[in-house]
């Protein structure tokens, strides 16, 4: 039986194919398929070693999935691969999903116009970590402060990950802020780590890009706990199956992935990174919660998020700017302060949280064939998630308030929360709870307290594992 493949007959061809310094090389991902020589490190020496003189370049060995090679070549050689028993398969061209072009950070923390001027959130998205997949960034300042934990520069031009490209390309920049600037961020206190796979003519380099998403692999594996939200501004058109195989492994480790679902004003299920599954895919709404005629759309959008002319931080000032590529690390920042306020919960509970948590029915316009109307909401848990629900009984001098508790109507790793009066200070429930209130399974309860003078203005919630609701407060009475 023989196990590799005639090598000698394809060095002959070598002299025969010729192939120009000129052929157009295209990114291909290699798999061995019913070939049995790129199974392992020392089998893929080899084929590069008899490919190479075809025009084979290596760019990355997958170490998370075995027998995968990512290589430039042009489409001849991948064609003789394939003829030898190769998966190969040409990666989608990736774009940055950002045009270009402001309004305040203010609409995605309540539910509906007009605007109120208050872009409070409940959490900062402290110990959480945000990696952002794009151009080089703009490290020193104020925006970022200490809080960028480092880089991984992935293409071969030298210019490092940190203001490479000058103050004419920003994108990693304001995308970074928008989830995690300390003005124009949702989560003004993740870290930050930049995985540069963008040159600074916005061109994404897919063996770069899946190189980016195996290390995250690779450190989450080292990392199990820390809580880790990937956000993605760009799309390709077309599948790359080695890219959701990645996915696939992220997710099941408790990674939470984000993508851009383009600007092409076509259906998301057409390109990638949107079309995974695992992935959160995230549309554009505008000041008027329209949707944008250019996002991305379809069942494979999973909500909108504000994205069209959206102030954030550029190179070392202030910039506006469009497109699904602002759109998604809206939602990223959001995972991070979800993330934050309940630990307790799997990533998976986490991600399903965002979207019962949305903001229904809102979004106007031509939302496109099978788009949900879901509009990013990043306030207090509350109304739709969490009801606090009273109910009070005058007699005798004595009031009895009857407390409804719903969370989410999710499972809870903790059998009981704690009430206590009046709002929340730095994140904490202030004095000693006044009830003990056992949950269910499924996160509800309700429970008689007795032996009120006076209602209670507000309450706030803790769990026994001291995650703190700090916005789970609402008026009574």
């Amino acid at each position: 039986m023989r196990r590799f493949p005639p090598f000698p007959f394809l060095l002959a061809l070598v002299w025969t194919l010729a192939l120009s310094p000129a052929a157009h090389a295209g990114e291909y991902v290699v798999r061995a398929g019913t070939n049995a020589v790129a199974r392992d490190s020392a089998g893929m020496t080899r084929l590069v070693t008899f490919f190479r003189p075809l025009g084979l370049i290596p760019r990355r060995e997958l170490r998370n999935l075995p027998g995968t090679l990512v290589a430039e070549m042009p489409a001849e050689t991948a064609r003789l691969l394939a003829l030898q028993g190769y998966d190969v398969q040409l990666l989608p061209t990736l774009h940055l999903a950002a045009d270009g072009a402001p309004w305040p950070l203010d609409r995605a923390n309540q539910r509906t116009l007009p605007l109120d001027g208050n872009a409070a959130r409940p959490y900062t998205g402290r110990g959480v970590r945000i990696f952002v997949l794009d151009s080089s960034l703009f490290p020193n300042l104020d925006e970022f402060g200490t809080r960028i934990a480092g880089g991984t520069d992935y293409l071969e031009d030298g210019l490092g990950v940190f203001n490479t490209c000058g103050a004419d390309h920003t994108h990693a920049t304001i995308v970074a802020s928008a989830a995690a600037g300390k003005v124009y961020g949702v989560a003004p206190e993740a870290s930050l780590f930049l995985m540069r796979i963008s040159d600074c003519g916005g061109n994404i380099y897919g063996f770069a890009e899946l190189a980016a998403l195996d290390d995250i692999l690779t450190w989450r594996q080292a990392n199990p706990t820390v809580p880790a939200v990937v956000n993605m501004s760009y799309a390709g058109f077309g599948a790359n199956p080695a890219e959701e195989a990645l996915f696939q492994k992220l997710d099941a480790l408790g990674v939470l992935l984000v993508d851009a679902a383009g600007n092409n004003g076509d259906d998301a299920c057409r390109y990638s990174p949107a079309s995974s599954p695992e992935t959160v895919t995230v549309g554009i709404s505008d000041i008027a919660d329209q949707r944008a005629p250019r996002s991305g759309y379809g069942r494979c959008v999973d909500l909108f998020a504000p994205g069209k002319d959206v102030t954030t931080q550029g190179g070392n000032q202030p910039i506006v700017a469009s497109g699904s590529s602002l759109s998604a690390p809206f939602v990223a920042g959001t995972l991070a302060l979800l993330l934050e306020q309940l630990p307790d919960l799997p990533p998976s509970q986490v991600r399903q949280l965002l979207l019962t948590n949305a903001t229904k029915g809102i979004v106007g316009g031509d939302l496109g064939a099978g788009s949900p109307n879901l509009l990013l909401y990043d306030g207090p848990l509350h109304e739709d998630v969490s009801r606090f629900i009273s109910r009070w009984f005058p007699g005798e001098h004595r009031f009895t308030t009857q407390i409804g508790v719903t969370l989410n109507g999710t499972p809870t790793p903790f059998p009981q929360v704690h009430l206590y009066r009046g709002p929340s200070k730095d994140g904490h429930c202030q004095g000693v709870p006044f009830a003990t209130v056992e949950l269910q399974a499924d996160g509800s309860a309700v429970s008689n307290i007795v032996g009120w003078k006076q209602a209670p203005a507000f309450l706030c919630v803790e769990t026994q594992r001291k995650t703190v609701f700090d916005r789970f407060v609402r008026i009574l009475g």
